[in-house]
């Protein structure tokens, strides 16, 4: 029985046996038994980290520490409401700053602190899909994501819409049926709009 430690786009945890190819971290939600209860997140700090980092061993779900949550792809973390952490993936934290200052009409030398992010993130992921507002498909930015009023996840890719899956992405769709709902964060979008690279899964390269 796999161990409840998969996110989706949607920020939900659920068992499943594939693998995700970043680790995240919204603190310890589980139990001395590895069971994820009621809580979703115990920190504001939510941030994606790599597999492996330092020679670091872990063990999953360990008593007294942080859960281990994995993600498919860095676009499915953003989505999710996280953001690259600020150790192991220091370059990615950094360019992912400079996108965020941009896309928010900051200047370079502004100076904007991860509480100030963490904080406008977690506002904006506690939000439910149900309530937020109509995307404009002409304006998503690659690396985005939407999803219909079913729960269909849908990435933004080189001009089409993959769908989501927790194996990977489907066959191109050129076009959507409204309505759909950005996934991502409005603010975390505009840091994608501003030319943050996100990393993608390998089901998604070349296409």
């Amino acid at each position: 029985m796999p161990l409840q430690n998969r996110a989706d786009p949607l920020g939900n945890i659920i068992a499943n046996t594939a693998r995700g190819t970043l680790m995240e971290n919204r603190g310890r939600l589980h139990n001395e038994h590895k069971q994820i209860g009621q809580k979703r997140w115990t920190t504001q700090s939510w941030v994606t980290c790599t597999l492996s980092f330092g020679g670091r061993k872990r063990e999953l779900m360990a008593p007294d520490n942080y859960t281990e949550l994995f993600f498919l792809d860095e676009a499915t973390a953003l989505a999710a409401g996280h953001r690259p952490c600020g150790e192991c993936r220091r370059e990615n934290h950094k360019a992912f700053v400079a996108a965020w200052k941009s896309g928010h009409g900051l200047t370079e030398d502004h100076r904007l602190t991860v509480k100030d992010i963490d904080t406008v993130m977690h506002r904006e992921r506690r939000e439910p899909i149900e309530d937020r507002s109509p995307a404009d498909l002409n304006s998503i930015p690659d690396g985005a994501m939407v999803a219909n009023l079913t729960g269909q996840v849908w990435i933004k890719w080189t001009g089409g819409y993959y769908p989501w899956s927790f194996d990977g992405y489907g066959s191109r769709q050129g076009n959507l049926d409204n309505p759909v709902i950005l996934v991502t964060p409005a603010s975390t979008t505009s840091a994608l709009r501003a030319g943050y690279s996100v990393a993608i899964h390998p089901s998604l390269s070349g296409r």
